[in-house]
Formats: structure tokens, sequence, C-alpha cells
């Protein structure tokens, strides 16, 4: 290369008319590098903007899962329950951590029969019944923020009025979507 400048400079060539220089220019180089950051940059972007709404989807997803899976189970025990067991929590949010081993409690007529509950433990809504173990209704990427019960018979009519909120639990690493879901609903026992 310093052989093509030299003989450029023998020829008396100052302002290289007879000379091509090969390669490009500084300014050349820096305004590629320019042009090649600021598209590198978008795409970055617009990757990172599509990761991040996926995750929003998903993370909405399992949460309206786990809210109709948990609402359609309370409601179908209720419906086939004969009794509301006085231990039944009226009126108290059984998520809080003061009202642990509170619950809804729903029997049989038969007094030999085990009762089903439901209760909140370290924010997941688990169900027993009887003696069995007990079996956790909502996944480990939710917390059960609010589950409150009102009693609402009145005369012949018995029912149950359900308040639950859910809330997706967010890793640490992670920049996830706070997103949760509330349903309220009232259910009446249809064994009367």
């Amino acid at each position: 290369m310093f052989l093509f400048f030299a003989d450029c400079f023998k020829r008396g060539s100052l302002a290289w008319r007879g000379c091509h220089a090969v390669g490009f220019t500084l300014v050349e180089t820096l305004l590629y590098i320019v042009l090649i950051g600021s598209i590198l940059v978008t795409f970055s972007y617009f990757f990172a903007s599509g990761l991040l709404s996926r995750e929003k989807s998903l993370t909405g997803q399992t949460i309206e899962q786990n809210t109709r899976f948990v609402l359609a189970r309370l409601t179908q025990e209720i419906r086939d329950a004969k009794v509301l067991n006085a231990s039944t929590s009226y009126g108290l949010n059984i998520a809080a951590a003061t009202n642990t081993g509170k619950g809804l409690s729903l029997g049989t007529l038969d007094s030999t029969a085990s009762a089903t509950e439901f209760y909140v433990n370290s924010g997941v809504l688990e169900v027993r019944r009887g003696t069995a173990a007990a079996v956790a209704l909502t996944s480990s990427d939710v917390q059960v923020q609010l589950f409150q019960l009102t009693n609402r018979s009145s005369g012949t009519n018995r029912a149950v009025a359900i308040l639950l909120q859910m809330q997706a639990l967010r890793p640490t690493s992670s920049i996830a979507y706070g997103a949760s879901s509330s349903v309220q609903a009232t259910v009446n026992l249809r064994n009367r």
C-alpha cells in the first residue's frame, strides 16, 4: 500500500489526480457505522417490544385461566353441596395472612361424610375433602389476593356470594406485566 502512495507522489500528483485510492474515507466509514448502528438499535427495540408483548399476553392468559378454573370449581362444588357448614367464614378476606385456617366448608346431610373445604394457604387456593391431602387449585404463577364469601341465603334459598381476586407473581429477574383479575359471582345450592 505504501508503494502505491509513493508512486503517486513520484509523479508529482499532490492532488491525487492520477491515483485512485482503494478503500473508504473516514467520513464514509463513520457514516456507515452510524447507519448500521441506528438500524440495529431499531431492530433490537422492535424485538424487545415483541418479547414484552408476548410476556404480557401470556401473563394475562395465565391469570384468566386460573380465575375461570377456580370459579368453575367453586360453582360446581357449592351447587352440589347439601349444607353450608357453620365453619364457613363470611365477610372475611380468607386470603389475608391473619385469617389462616378459615375458608369455605361444604358438607352433605350425612353426618358421617367428610366436608369439602376451600381455603388459601400462602396465596394458593386449595381444596381438601375430609382428611385427604389438600390440592392446589391455582398455579404457582398467581397469588390469591382476595377470597371473600358472603352468605346470601334467604328463606329456603341458600346462596353464597364469592369475591375472588388474583394477581400474577412476577419473577425477580423479569419486567413482567403485573396482571390481575377480579370476579364476583353468586351461587345457589341446588340440593335443598
